[in-house]
């Protein structure tokens, strides 16, 4: 008995020997097998989002006609240039696009002052949803503080719909018109303008000085934008 008690004893010390450095290396092969895994699914999204900007970028041609600034003509010239996506607008440097005012016989910073650069990045997004706007250096151009505050508004977020500006006390067809003129075409663009947005607004608004503030647009714009959305 004391035998079979000492075979027992060293059976299982063996056996103890043999599975503490299985599992160490079941552990160390777990965690290698881990890290190349997690090294695999990183390069495979990178492949996607490669795939999809070659997808984007090379496959698809917009309409740049949408661009404020680009006609028939404009559009079918750039073609020419191998611009015909949003994203390849955007992205273009500030050379380039001097270059291509040059070659356009373009009055000076066109481009630049009509802002075509960072209407593509927001065009982009709006119809791919991918942001480009960190990817953009050639700067934005305004004239006064509405149109900046509309830009910073717009940007980043896709509005696929108009609203009844006509709902605004004060806000008759007629009015309504002009603001649409002017790129405002819901409650949201509208109640994102400060006091010297609205004042740069009013400007331009020649007929109707001061109605703004008087009928309390953008407190109206706010509220039926929380009621309306």
């Amino acid at each position: 008995m004391s035998w079979f008690r000492d075979m027992a004893m060293l059976f299982g010390e063996w056996v103890v020997l043999m599975i503490i450095p299985l599992f160490i290396g079941i552990f160390i092969g777990w965690i290698l097998c881990y890290k190349k895994l997690s090294k695999c699914i990183k390069e495979n999204e990178n492949l996607k989002t490669k795939y999809k900007e070659n997808q984007i970028t090379q496959d698809i041609s917009d309409d740049l006609k949408i661009v404020k600034g680009v006609d028939d003509k404009l559009y079918k010239r750039l073609k020419e240039k191998g611009i015909d996506t949003f994203y390849k607008l955007a992205l273009l440097s500030a050379g380039e696009v001097n270059r291509l005012e040059r070659e356009f016989d373009f009055e000076e910073h066109r481009i630049e002052n009509e802002n075509w650069i960072t209407q593509a990045a927001q065009l982009h997004f709006e119809k791919y949803g991918e942001s480009i706007y960190d990817k953009v250096t050639v700067k934005a151009v305004y004239k006064d503080a509405f149109e900046k505050q509309l830009a910073e508004a717009k940007r980043g977020i896709a509005i696929d719909y108009t609203d009844d500006l006509k709902l605004i006390s004060g806000v008759g067809p007629k009015m309504e018109k002009l603001l649409h003129d002017f790129g405002i075409t819901t409650f949201y663009h509208l109640s994102k303008l400060k006091k010297d947005g609205v004042a740069a607004l009013n400007d331009k608004l020649e007929f109707f000085p001061g109605r703004i503030e008087r009928d309390n647009w953008i407190e109206q714009a706010r509220n039926l934008h929380k009621k309306l959305h």
